[in-house]
């Protein structure tokens, strides 16, 4: 059975993304578990650090089995639903659960609960999906789940998709019985000799598939890649972390943050 993790820290974007992380599990058939995972306590009290450490942990927990029980209701137990709190640092403990559980994808939301965190939880989520080595979904707060019609792969041909993100990439289609799309972002159009190599190849790997190909000119590759999702409605955009020269320059954190908090529609990371 499928396993999808949604990680929370009780904000409504965070919220929002589980409950997106729940439709989804009931479309798929998938086990869900809630993670909540909190910082390490700076102390600044007589009280005994185990004591601070019992009381946070107890009130994370209650917290999360109120969501629990929200979201069991929202599924009306056709799933099963578990829940686990976790103290530390959000990247280590998510990617230790990910690496025992292997799951599906992980679903995350994009901002965190108060203004302060508003501004940078958006690098939060961006780490986690440059780090952690799992399919990641960054959910949009206003967005809700529905069976995705359309996914579009950004790529610029410099890197070729490996292995392991064809086999992701024929498994979301098939599940969802999807569109895929191809986004050739940069100075090359697709007519261009090494772009049509590359377009060669991933069509010998896709070509069951029926990807659709498309060209953007653009320098500023998150705007371009923010715009082509809003046009053509896109219901997932793919990024490829980790990648050298296009990829490079669009994962610093600066443009990353930019399609993460802006992005219209649900941003997707998968590792070479």
């Amino acid at each position: 059975m499928k396993k999808i993790i949604a990680a929370t820290d009780f904000s409504d974007a965070a919220l929002n993304a589980v409950a997106y992380a729940a439709d989804m599990a009931v479309f798929l058939q998938a086990e869900l578990l809630l993670l909540y995972v909190y910082p390490l306590p700076v102390v600044h009290s007589d009280l005994p650090t185990t004591a601070i450490d019992n009381e946070l942990m107890e009130e994370s927990i209650s917290m999360l089995r109120e969501i629990k029980n929200k979201i069991k209701h929202r599924v009306s137990n056709a799933i099963p639903v578990q829940s686990e709190v976790k103290m530390g640092f959000f990247n280590e403990e998510l990617n230790a659960i990910s690496e025992q559980l292997q799951p599906y994808l992980v679903v995350i939301g994009t901002q965190g609960k108060t203004a302060a965190e508003k501004l940078w939880f958006g690098s939060h989520a961006v780490h986690a999906m440059q780090e952690i080595p799992w399919p990641i979904i960054a959910v949009p707060p206003s967005v809700s789940f529905s069976p995705l019609h359309k996914i579009a792969l950004a790529t610029d041909y410099t890197r070729l998709p490996e292995n392991y993100v064809v086999e992701e990439l024929e498994q979301l289609v098939t599940d969802f019985r999807a569109e895929l799309h191809i986004i050739n972002i940069g100075n090359h159009n697709n007519d261009h000799p090494e772009t049509k190599s590359g377009m060669d190849i991933i069509n010998k790997r896709l070509a069951h598939l029926k990807p659709f190909y498309h060209f953007a000119a653009s320098s500023e590759t998150d705007k371009a890649m923010l715009d082509f999702a809003e046009i053509n409605a896109i219901d997932l955009l793919i990024i490829l972390p980790g990648r050298r020269g296009f990829f490079e320059k669009m994962m610093h954190r600066s443009h990353t943050r930019q399609v993460v908090l802006h992005s219209s529609v649900p941003v997707m990371a998968l590792h070479q």
